[in-house]
């Protein structure tokens, strides 16, 4: 039950994973933001706390129209809903050491520019920035440098994750051949996993996994004399579909009333238009 005097709009509705203890007892949770590794824009994340570890969890939003939720009494009428799945703080980190790809090794603390970094930090598993870093120790310090190849390899795991679970499930949607090279069930499953992993990547990041991958570039088939090449228009959700397109065939002219048929018939030879009664004299 809520709080009365909650207004239904207030009301944010979330997914949440289970076995993760997102709602235990003994732990916070906290909603944060932080950058996202490929754009850069600050979106959310959750964090639950537990101990001195805290665990990363991306919130997704997702909302169908027109849809609302009815909980208890009441209404609200944004029907969206959060999703939240866990993950890779090293996702975050990545940018991070992209940028400060030299032959240095740096303390994780003092690289890591960002709101909400010793959370992130504090969300790693022992060793886990050895993935893509090599590490030295000094004292008590542990300093890293980032290692390109290390890190092709552990994004290329993923992509492989991804592949089994598309295996697996049934959320895989084979990619109409059209214009396209044809390619293998195999390939194409591994092109879509490529695909999810690298919203998570620069550009740069997601065309060196490409490479490394061994997933070609799609070229568009010749068509005609072999000259020249078939470009399909892609349709995007951004496009304005009220607008007229010069494509469309014509309307069928309506059928003229009865009094028109009758103006028609009238000689209107000598007769002034309308207009040239308003015109300057």
């Amino acid at each position: 039950m809520f709080r009365s005097g909650i207004k239904g709009d207030k009301i944010k509705v979330f997914l949440l994973p289970n076995g993760d203890n997102v709602l235990a007892q003994d732990s916070e949770s906290e909603l944060i933001k932080l950058p996202h590794p490929k754009s850069g824009q600050l979106v959310l994340f959750l964090t639950v706390k537990k101990e001195e570890k805290s665990q990363l969890f991306e919130v997704n939003q997702y909302k169908a129209e027109p849809s609302s939720w009815f909980i208890d009494d009441m209404v609200k009428s944004d029907g969206s809903m959060n999703i939240v799945t866990k993950y890779d703080p090293l996702y975050v980190l990545l940018p991070f050491f992209e940028r400060c790809s030299s032959d240095k090794f740096h303390i994780v603390d003092q690289l890591v520019d960002c709101e909400h970094a010793e959370t992130v930090i504090s969300s790693l598993q022992d060793k886990q920035l050895e993935k893509i870093c090599d590490s030295t120790t000094s004292g008590s310090f542990i300093a890293y440098k980032y290692n390109e190849q290390k890190t092709l390899t552990w994004l290329k795991a993923k992509v492989e994750q991804v592949v089994k679970m598309l295996d697996t499930t049934c959320i895989y949607n084979p990619e109409e051949g059209g214009d396209d090279v044809v390619e293998s069930e195999k390939e194409n499953k591994l092109r879509c996993a490529w695909g999810m992993i690298s919203e998570y990547l620069s550009d740069g990041l997601k065309e060196k996994l490409r490479v490394n991958l061994k997933i070609s570039v799609k070229r568009k088939k010749s068509v005609g004399n072999g000259d020249e090449n078939c470009k399909k228009a892609k349709v995007t959700a951004s496009e304005d579909y009220s607008t007229k397109s010069s494509l469309q065939s014509p309307k069928p002219s309506k059928p003229l009333s009865r009094a028109a048929k009758a103006l028609q018939k009238i000689d209107k030879k000598g007769m002034k238009s309308i207009s040239s009664f308003f015109k300057p004299k």
